[in-house]
């Protein structure tokens, strides 16, 4: 657990954590562990006062926020300050239907905590889509090093029943929709970077991809802490 004093203000409302694959039984993952690590520590400092971990069972029948959500309880986040986004299977999505949550509570600032450039692209999305202010909070290995280099505890998530593989699903969702079957990841970052680098307008979303499942689990209203 962590032993930092709370933060008696909050810099920004919430953070969106993107998730990534639980390993094959189920057990949180050294990624998952890492990003809820610093989304934790971020959190115990007072940078926002809410997460919203993100990520259906994407690559295997393990939900991604439900780990993440289990990993930032063990490090001492209060389960009333977590609104887990359960349907997503990619980062676009990550951030589209977080936003929704975020919409539905009234937050009005917000952080993208995660490895790499994806809180980078998760803010640039963030501000395509609204006005919202987004911080960028790229993973700071040194900081966390020790709790990295002690490895995610024995932590377990139960699997999701009749769980399909991703391409399956995309198949699926594209016959509902009547759109085309998405193209995979890397096609749609490079189409984004491309236009980026073009100066042009970042692509809107087809409504398909950018819209939660009809049945989606709907977050409740959560106190904060």
């Amino acid at each position: 657990m962590w032993t930092l004093t709370l933060a008696a203000a909050f810099a920004a409302d919430v953070a969106i954590v993107p998730g990534c694959p639980s390993d094959a039984d189920g057990r949180v993952s050294d990624c998952q562990w890492r990003r809820a690590v610093w989304a934790a520590k971020r959190y115990h400092e007072g940078a926002f006062q809410w997460i919203v971990p993100s990520g259906s069972a994407v690559h295997n029948a393990y939900v991604e926020a439900d780990a993440l959500t289990l990993a930032l309880v063990q490090l001492g986040v209060p389960a009333a300050a977590i609104v887990p986004e359960r349907n997503a299977m990619h980062t676009d999505q990550n951030v589209a239907w977080s936003l929704s949550l975020i919409e539905a509570h009234g937050w009005s600032t917000v952080v993208v905590a995660s490895d790499g450039r994806q809180p980078d692209y998760g803010c640039k999305l963030v501000n395509h889509w609204t006005l919202l202010p987004c911080e960028v909070s790229s993973i700071d290995y040194p900081a966390i090093g020790v709790w990295l280099q002690m490895g995610p505890p024995p932590l377990y998530t139960e699997p999701v029943a009749g769980w399909e593989p991703l391409a399956r699903r995309e198949r699926k969702i594209a016959a509902a929709t009547g759109h085309p079957v998405r193209p995979p990841s890397w096609v749609v970052y490079s189409l984004q970077a491309l236009f980026e680098a073009a100066r042009a307008r970042p692509v809107d979303l087809p409504a398909a991809l950018s819209t939660p499942p009809a049945g989606a689990v709907a977050a409740t209203s959560r106190a904060g802490r």
